[in-house]
């Protein structure tokens, strides 16, 4: 699927993985001036990724050319109360 988001260029996405408990998405992105960005999105249940669930989310990083030092995992910056 290829989106158009204005000012931001041309965004391809790909569904690489979905199962009852999780989703992940490839996107990327190439600006006006025809820098291209690479992101992998993990939306999922549950309070974090599984063993198994983050060996996937590194392979499919490699795969892509994404550094795992570019690996991010935001749910650590989570405010959300606990219900």
């Amino acid at each position: 699927m290829t989106a158009f988001v204005l000012d931001h260029g041309q965004n391809d996405f790909e569904l690489l993985e979905q199962s009852s408990k999780l989703l992940i998405f490839y996107n990327k992105n190439t600006d006006e001036e025809g820098q291209v960005t690479h992101m992998i999105l993990v939306a999922g249940k549950g309070k974090k990724l599984k063993q198994k669930e983050k060996q996937r989310l590194e392979e499919f990083a490699e795969e892509k050319g994404i550094p795992m030092s570019s690996i991010q995992y935001v749910q650590k910056t989570d405010d959300c109360p606990e219900k």
